[in-house]
């Protein structure tokens, strides 16, 4: 099902919550993610938030790094004199899905994620000790670590990474005004992306994954270590991984032109919320979980149920 709510010169938002139009209308041609400041109010401070999160400013300070380190200067005198950029780049994830170079790095990702062994053994044993309550570590920053080594192997993660991961999570999903104003002010959320991204060597497909990507395979973990603790230590693999699997909360889409869909017209500004998470847990469908069947398909799609499978075997052995 999907829900229209549209007050003109205000909101003008699709919520899909079916299995079906979802991956159905995650592949219209007409919806993309490489979002632009089109539609009414609340539409563009949605944009203008995925954007802070999502885009990170490229500062003209060197030649040599996609990033470089941002200049100290006074707070206040920050709010209204932003860092000197040339412009931005976004994560992978709010690239176009059309884009030739994001679809041949992504399959590049993906032929990589799904040979072998990609993940750390050493942090499947520790995330194991986690399901069975056997360790005080943070599960978050195994997660993050797992994630980072996907792409460095001496990735290691701790309370500052975590900050800033979360720092950028939440900006996501933040409509809190004085949170906003600190972010301006501090410029904290632009040194998140600086310091992500130089834990990894500036790949941005690794700041996603340990800033973003990292935060399901969280959840996951939590999840089993419940189904754990409850004693559901003799059911099956397949529905470990379907109690377990977490997906992303939502996926947003924007409409850049007037177009007509399932869900009715489209508008250019038109956004539309996939709830994915809501989606996957009532279906149980992987397909929904990392979007397979779309142009936006998760590199990740078969090495995160391999991890959890891990993780779990490792638990009962």
């Amino acid at each position: 099902m999907s829900r229209h709510i549209r007050i003109p010169l205000l909101v003008d938002i699709h919520r899909v919550t079916s299995s079906h139009l979802i991956l159905q209308e995650a592949n219209n041609p007409d919806l993309d993610r490489d979002y632009i400041f089109k539609g009414p109010l609340l539409n563009r401070l949605i944009i203008g938030r995925m954007k802070a999160a999502m885009y990170v400013k490229k500062f003209a300070l060197n030649g040599k790094k996609e990033i470089a380190k941002p200049k100290k200067k006074s707070k206040i005198k920050g709010v209204f004199n932003p860092p000197n950029h040339t412009k931005t780049k976004p994560f992978p994830s709010a690239e176009s899905l059309f884009d030739v170079n994001r679809i041949a790095n992504q399959g590049a990702l993906e032929g990589r994620l799904i040979k072998g062994q990609v993940w750390d053994e050493d942090l499947i044993k520790q995330a194991a000790k986690y399901v069975r309550s056997e360790t005080k570590r943070p599960i978050e920053q195994t997660a993050q670590e797992l994630t980072g080594r996907l792409f460095d192997p001496d990735f290691n993660a701790d309370d500052q990474t975590i900050k800033h991961a979360n720092r950028i999570n939440l900006a996501l999903s933040s409509f809190n005004p004085f949170r906003w104003l600190i972010w301006i002010a501090t410029g904290s959320l632009n040194r998140a992306h600086y310091e992500l991204a130089e834990k990894v060597n500036q790949d941005f497909a690794a700041l996603h994954a340990i800033s973003i990507a990292f935060h399901n395979i969280t959840r996951s973990l939590e999840i089993m270590s419940e189904l754990y603790q409850d004693g559901n230590t003799y059911i099956s693999m397949d529905e470990v991984l379907a109690r377990c699997m977490k997906a992303p909360e939502r996926i947003l889409r924007q409409s850049k032109t007037v177009s007509s869909s399932q869900l009715g017209p489209l508008r250019p500004g038109t956004l539309v919320v996939f709830s994915t998470h809501a989606a996957a847990k009532r279906h149980l469908d992987h397909r929904i979980a990392f979007m397979t069947t779309s142009p936006s398909k998760c590199p990740a799609h078969q090495a995160v149920p391999s991890l959890l499978t891990q993780v779990w075997t490792e638990v009962i052995s």
